[in-house]
């Protein structure tokens, strides 16, 4: 494991909390971006470099399609500067943070009896990832939230294994996974946007 790894770790985990407080689409396809690219420095600091190229280039095309779906289907708007913060934001924030202090708190212990050859750092990610992703879908209702939230559950999870155990058939599964809940999801945002169109006078 490199110097870095803390970063990368730490930048994936910002990067999946952003996604769950903000509410801007356009930011969060951004985010989710960036979010591939913390993992793939991540990845890099401890796997070989194949695996770690998968990862972020089907992680960008699922963003990709996710981006393509809402540009064509005019839902992008400008980004907001300065960001507007609300109260639930907030909320939303301290529950994130929380969680990633627990996670941090209770990972010495998880890497010794349960994951002994998974770096800590990456089990930190890995499961902040996982965490952060579930709390999204709970928390959202929004195709694009709930889908961006799926996504980055299944790369804390991909992470975690990848850790443990490379396997080119779990990989492909993975990749598989990742690019079905994109493509779904860009079916149910373009039905949303349908029905709405349908319902203006």
């Amino acid at each position: 494991m490199s110097s870095f790894d803390g970063l990368f770790g730490g930048l994936a985990l910002a990067f999946a909390l952003i996604n769950l407080v903000r509410r801007d689409w356009a930011s969060t396809v951004i985010v989710l971006a960036l979010q591939y690219l913390a993992l793939f420095l991540l990845i890099f600091s401890f796997a070989e470099t194949s695996f770690a190229l998968i990862r972020i280039l089907v992680g960008w095309m699922s963003t990709l399609v996710i981006y393509l779906t809402l540009a064509s289907s005019g839902m992008l708007k400008k980004l907001e500067w300065p960001p507007r913060f609300s109260a639930s934001q907030g909320m939303r924030l301290m529950m994130g943070l929380l969680v990633i202090a627990v996670i941090w708190a209770l990972a010495p212990n998880l890497g010794r009896e349960v994951f002994p050859f998974t770096p800590q750092m990456v089990l930190v990610t890995s499961l902040g990832l996982m965490v952060l992703g579930i709390l999204q879908v709970g928390m959202r209702e929004e195709p694009i939230y709930v889908t961006v939230a799926l996504l980055t559950f299944f790369s804390g999870l991909g992470l975690l294994y990848g850790s443990i155990e490379r396997s080119t058939v779990l990989e492909g599964l993975f990749a598989a996974l990742d690019l079905s809940l994109a493509l779904t999801g860009a079916y149910l945002i373009v039905k949303v946007s349908d029905v709405e169109d349908e319902g203006e006078p």
